[in-house]
């Protein structure tokens, strides 16, 4: 299996050093997907969810970054982040109170420091948000399936997983009704 070096560090703690076998980064510019041996760019990582595919592991780790830089190299893919916080230790409720306490530090800033600290707190909480967001619909995926009744002797029946059949109603042409 291909694997390459991963670290992530914030300002505050090293988050996560390990190998992973593909990574999802947010980038300014969308999410940037990188396999092992992938060519060498730096980019910068806006608010939101990092994913990595850990060998062995059954669930993508996530983490949330609010912004920072990242470093691709074939071997090693390195994320310096702002603020970075594993998803284990996210809370609803707490981001999105942190969100609407930096929202008011927005609109109440008196100077650039204070205006920066404030939009950094609220890139911060963005982050965690839109992670917990991506964490609650891959764990609570609502698994529509359409039952086919085969028309056999024993009348099994197997399921298509919502992504099949939204790829399936795509295929077919459908008619004006009127």
């Amino acid at each position: 299996m291909n694997i390459m070096q991963v670290e992530v560090v914030s300002n505050e703690e090293h988050i996560f050093s390990g190998e992973a076998s593909f990574v999802v980064v947010p980038t300014l510019t969308g999410e940037l997907g990188i396999y092992p041996r992938h060519e060498p760019i730096m980019s910068l990582v806006r608010p939101g969810a990092l994913r990595l595919t850990v060998p062995g592991e059954s669930e993508e780790l996530l983490v949330a970054v609010s912004g920072g830089l990242l470093e691709v190299q074939p071997d090693k893919l390195t994320v310096l982040a702002d603020v970075a916080v594993r998803s284990e230790e996210m809370d609803q409720a707490r981001a999105e109170e942190a969100k609407k306490a930096a929202e008011a530090r927005i609109s109440q800033a008196q100077d650039d420091e204070s205006l920066a600290k404030a939009q950094a707190a609220l890139a911060a909480a963005i982050a965690q948000l839109k992670t917990l967001d991506y964490l609650r619909s891959q764990k609570k995926q609502i698994r529509i399936c359409l039952q086919i009744r085969q028309s056999t002797a024993s009348g099994c029946a197997f399921y298509l997983p919502i992504a099949e059949i939204s790829a399936t109603l795509l295929s077919f042409d459908f008619l004006p009704l009127f």
